[in-house]
């Protein structure tokens, strides 16, 4: 909260000298306000990327695009590591991977989604593609499509932007 991240400032503040400019971070701009109000004979610098990383996401959207779609039967062997697929349904490539910052979840599942339902990983992600499977009944997503990619900006590297 803007709160403990102030109380963090203010004992930095009680160690650094009267002249010394401080760099802050992970504050709302009220929260920037406060503390330059709070103490107006210090020089604080705002680092402008915590607002883009943390803040109001609703104006940004992570993809990425279907490379290859094929379909396959329970028990056959897919991949690099050759698991067994669980059920018949369809296997998804997505061209997104380890080298764009994409990984599993910190509880394992899939970072990627599909006509609002998550798409489970058949495998982890690889350098620049991860394949999901979609059992057979749900809908998936076709060559060329885009699939949802919930991942935190801040460690993600992106191919392209594209301005909507």
């Amino acid at each position: 909260t803007d709160d403990e991240h102030t109380d963090e400032i203010a004992a930095w503040l009680a160690v650094l000298g009267p002249d010394d400019e401080m760099w802050v971070s992970h504050l709302s701009v009220d929260g920037y306000e406060a503390l330059r109000d709070a103490w107006s004979d210090r020089r604080f610098r705002l680092r402008l990327g915590t607002t883009l990383w943390h803040g109001d996401k609703s104006g940004l959207h992570l993809g990425a695009d279907v490379v290859a779609v094929r379909d396959a039967s329970a028990g056959e062997r897919a991949g690099y590591r050759q698991l067994v697929v669980p059920a018949d349904g369809r296997l998804v490539m997505v061209g997104a991977g380890t080298a764009h910052g994409v990984h599993p979840l910190p509880d394992g599942r899939s970072p990627f989604h599909f006509d609002r339902r998550r798409l489970d990983l058949l495998e982890p992600p690889h350098m620049h593609t991860s394949m999901v499977f979609v059992p057979a009944g749900f809908s998936a997503p076709g060559l060329a499509d885009r699939v949802d990619v919930q991942r935190p900006l801040i460690d993600t590297i992106v191919d392209e932007v594209v301005w909507r």
